[in-house]
Formats: C-alpha cells, sequence, structure tokens
C-alpha cells in the first residue's frame, strides 16, 4: 500500500515540474485541430429499420423437415446484394436527382460505385428487424436516398411474398392431388379385398366374431364326428375278427369286412376334408 502511494506521488511530482510543456503542446495540438476541425464538412447519418419475417410460408407446412440454421444470414446477404444491385442504385440516383452530378456515363460509373460505398444493409436474424443506413453531408439528399431505398426494399418483400403465397399453394394443391392418389388406392384395395373374403365380412345376421365363432362350433362338430367314425371303424374291425373266429366260411366275413371298410373310409375322408375345409376358414 506503502508503494503504491509512493508511485502515485511520483507521478503528480512529474505532471508538476512538466506542466507547462504539457499545456503548451495542448495548446499547440487545439490551435492547428480547430481550424481543420472547422473546414471540415457536416456529415448527417440518416437510418431507416423495418420488420421483415423472412420465414417462408411453407415452413408450417414443411414441418418436420429440417431447417437450415443459416436461412436468415443467407436472406440478409441476398437483400443487400440485390437492393445495391446497380439497376436499384440507378434507380434510387434518378428518384434523387443525384443523376443531374453526373455529366459523362464514367462520372456516373463512379457516382454510383460511391453510392453503394455509403450504403449499409444489416439485419438481425432474431428480431427479424433490417437497418438501411446512408450518410451524407446533405440532411436532405440523405434522407431521400434511405426513403428510395426502402421503397425498393418493401416492393421487392412484396414480390417475394407473393411469390412465396403462390408456391404455398401449388405445394397445398400437390399435397391434395397425392392424398387423393392415396385414398383412391385403398378404396381399390378396399374393394379387392371384400370380393376376396365376401363371405367372411360382417352383415346383418351378426360380425365377425359371430361368423368366427359359429365356424368354431362346426370345426368342433367335424372333430366329435371324425372321432366317431373312427371309433366306430376300430368297433367294427373288433367285431369282424370275432365273427371271423366263430364263422368257418371265409368269403363271408371278408366281403362283409371290405364292405364295411370302405363305408367307413369314405365318411372318415369326407370329414376330414370338410375339417380342413373349416380350418382354412
Amino acid at each position: 500500500m506503502n508503494e503504491t502511494a509512493r508511485e502515485l506521488y511520483d507521478y503528480a511530482r512529474l505532471f508538476w515540474e512538466k506542466r507547462w510543456y504539457i499545456f503548451g503542446v495542448a495548446s499547440l495540438v487545439c490551435a492547428l485541430g480547430w481550424p481543420v476541425a472547422m473546414l471540415l464538412p457536416n456529415s448527417y447519418e440518416v437510418s431507416s429499420k423495418v420488420y421483415l419475417d423472412t420465414q417462408s410460408m411453407l415452413t408450417p407446412l414443411l414441418k418436420g423437415l429440417a431447417v437450415d440454421s443459416g436461412a436468415t444470414l443467407e436472406f440478409v446477404n441476398v437483400a443487400r446484394r440485390t437492393l445495391l444491385s446497380r439497376p436499384n442504385l440507378v434507380q434510387v440516383a434518378r428518384e434523387t436527382d443525384l443523376d443531374l452530378q453526373a455529366e459523362t456515363p464514367e462520372e456516373m460509373e463512379v457516382l454510383l460505385q460511391e453510392l453503394q460505398k455509403d450504403i449499409l444493409v444489416s439485419g438481425s436474424g432474431r428480431d427479424h428487424i433490417y437497418e438501411i443506413l446512408y450518410e451524407n453531408n446533405d440532411p436532405q439528399l440523405a434522407k431521400r436516398v434511405v426513403e428510395s431505398l426502402l421503397n425498393i426494399f418493401m416492393e421487392g418483400a412484396l414480390t417475394a411474398g407473393r411469390q412465396d403465397t403462390d408456391d404455398s399453394q401449388r405445394f397445398i394443391e400437390d399435397q391434395i392431388s397425392i392424398y387423393q392418389e392415396r385414398l383412391e388406392a385403398a378404396e381399390l384395395r378396399l374393394q379387392k379385398f371384400k370380393q376376396v373374403h365376401v363371405g367372411k365380412m360382417p352383415d346383418e345376421a351378426g360380425g365377425y366374431f359371430s361368423r368366427l365363432a359359429q365356424i368354431r362350433v362346426e370345426t368342433k362338430d367335424a372333430e366329435l364326428q371324425l372321432n366317431e367314425a373312427r371309433e366306430g371303424r376300430l368297433a367294427l374291425k373288433r367285431q369282424l375278427v370275432i365273427l371271423n373266429r366263430e364263422m368257418m366260411q371265409g368269403g363271408v366275413p371278408a366281403a362283409a369286412e371290405k364292405y364295411s371298410n370302405e363305408s367307413l373310409d369314405a365318411r372318415i375322408e369326407s370329414l376330414e376334408t370338410r375339417l380342413d375345409e373349416l380350418l382354412l376358414l
């Protein structure tokens, strides 16, 4: 702390010792600088801010797609290049009578280059606020230049807005056509499905589940009949074995056995076919 105070004391003493020298230098600078400052022309800066939502009308329609984070910055760059293009600068020069200062094409070219250099277009992508700034010695001229640029800027934005509306309308119409085609294809598939499964569709007598319950009942009955037929064939075979033992004539039992087996086999085959049909439903 004592060392800091000592340094401040040394600086103050040095300033006091050199006070007349410092005063002389400051006076000389003021004497030379004030006349130069008085001779410099006044400069006036005019700016205008405008709010413009650069979000496309297609953005909510294209929800779910990736959005380019640099889209807003790109819009600012495009707006700057468009606004400061040669046709627009020529229009500004004519509307503000700046073109009267140029007597030759070469002078006009120089004037346009200076105009382009002095105009500043900036924007804030977050707030959608864009600023047009121009500086000139004549305040009225600076105001007219900014007004002309603002009109050009707004006309371009309105044109882009109308184009965006047309693009959005075409996009919606295309989407409607696509979904119409999908709907027609779905209806065609439904019609084909009904034709193939006409006996399985719900009707007035019940629904799909009623039909399914009926098929299950029929399947169970067929299984019971098939089991009964198989058991009957086994019982008949046992009876034929007993008859063969009791009767000495071999022709009659053999014929009876053949007839009975053929009859039961036919019945069993019919029941198995019916059961397969029910299981496929």
